[in-house]
């Protein structure tokens, strides 16, 4: 089973991720990381059959941030931002 990068995004109470195979951020209820069944639908997708093992890492303040953070490959920039503007705090 995939380990997947997640993040705790604050404004929703869920763990979420980048699905790099959907293109979509799918979260999944806060109360534990661990094995989770597949929110991915996508044809050939790894997670479709197996799920994914959620490895929090951090947490953000919302989907939109993680988005696009995701998308245009300037996460680094946008965390720096998040610190100083929201507090971002590693779990």
């Amino acid at each position: 089973m995939p380990d997947v990068t997640t993040y705790y995004i604050v404004d929703q109470d869920q763990l979420g991720f980048w699905c790099e195979h959907c293109r979509r951020v799918h979260l999944h209820g806060a109360a534990t990381a661990g094995n989770r069944g597949p929110h991915c639908a996508k044809p050939g997708s790894p997670y479709r059959d197996s799920g994914y093992n959620l490895n929090v890492v951090g947490e953000v303040t919302s989907v939109r941030w993680l988005r696009n953070a995701e998308t245009t490959g300037r996460w680094r920039p946008l965390r720096d931002e998040l610190a100083v503007r929201f507090g971002l705090r590693e779990l």
